[in-house]
Formats: structure tokens, C-alpha cells, sequence
């Protein structure tokens, strides 16, 4: 994830985990909220027992116009 506004949000929601000392957490990611909830799992591997994630992605899409314009108004360009 690049340092964006989505790459904050991450280390938000992680730190959230970490203020509240959660396990077994069953996350569920929706649009942004999957590639977001998939950095935090990835920071936090052991934390999460479930995943899941509707209506995102979580491949690059570089070279894909519509896509990088979006990404540059919502949340900066995304990864390579």
C-alpha cells in the first residue's frame, strides 16, 4: 500500500486494534475498506481470524486510466 490517504487509514484501524488488544477479529471490508483492511491484516496477522471483503480489489491497476484518475481523487496513486 503507498504512502496515501489509504496507507493512513491503515495504520489507523491497526492502531485502533492495537488501543483495544482485539483478537480473533472477523474483518469485513466493503469498497476502500477492503484494500485498507487488507494492509491492516497483513500488519496484523495474527489479530484476525476472518476475512471478508466485497465489492474491491486488491491487484494493481496502473496503466488503467479511469482507475488511476479515481485513485488520485480519493486517495493518491496506488501501488505498482
Amino acid at each position: 500500500m503507498p504512502s496515501s490517504v489509504a496507507a493512513k487509514h491503515a495504520e489507523v484501524v491497526a492502531g485502533f486494534v492495537d488501543t483495544l488488544g482485539l483478537d480473533a477479529v472477523t474483518l469485513v471490508g466493503q469498497d476502500w475498506g477492503g484494500m485498507i483492511g487488507l494492509a491492516v491484516a497483513q500488519r496484523r496477522p495474527g489479530v484476525f481470524d476472518r476475512l471478508v471483503l466485497a465489492n474491491t480489489w486488491a491487484w494493481p491497476v496502473n496503466g488503467v486510466l479511469h482507475f488511476e484518475a479515481f485513485g488520485r481523487v480519493v486517495g493518491g496513486p496506488r501501488p505498482r
